[in-house]
C-alpha cells in the first residue's frame, strides 16, 4: 500500500463528510454566509450532492484502481 494513495483516499473521504449530512460543515458555513432566511439547509445540501456524488465515484474508483492516484498507468 502506497502511503501517497492513502492520504488521498483519507482527504477525499473527508471532504465528502464535509459536504454530506450529518457532519456536512462546510454546508452550515455555506448557509450561514448567504444570511437569506429563503434559502433552507435542505437547498444547501441539495446543491452539494451532485458534487458528493462525483466525489464518492471517485473515491471508488480510486480504491478500485490505486494507481490511478499515483499516476501510473500500467
Amino acid at each position: 500500500m502506497s502511503l501517497v494513495w492513502f492520504g488521498i483516499v483519507t482527504v477525499i473521504g473527508a471532504e465528502i463528510g464535509l459536504l454530506t449530512p450529518p457532519l456536512g460543515i462546510s454546508c452550515f458555513v455555506i448557509k450561514t454566509s448567504l444570511n437569506d432566511p429563503d434559502i433552507t439547509f435542505k437547498d444547501v445540501f441539495m446543491g452539494a450532492l451532485p458534487f458528493a456524488g462525483i466525489m464518492l465515484l471517485v473515491l471508488i474508483l480510486l480504491i478500485r484502481f490505486p494507481s490511478l492516484s499515483i499516476g501510473i498507468l500500467g
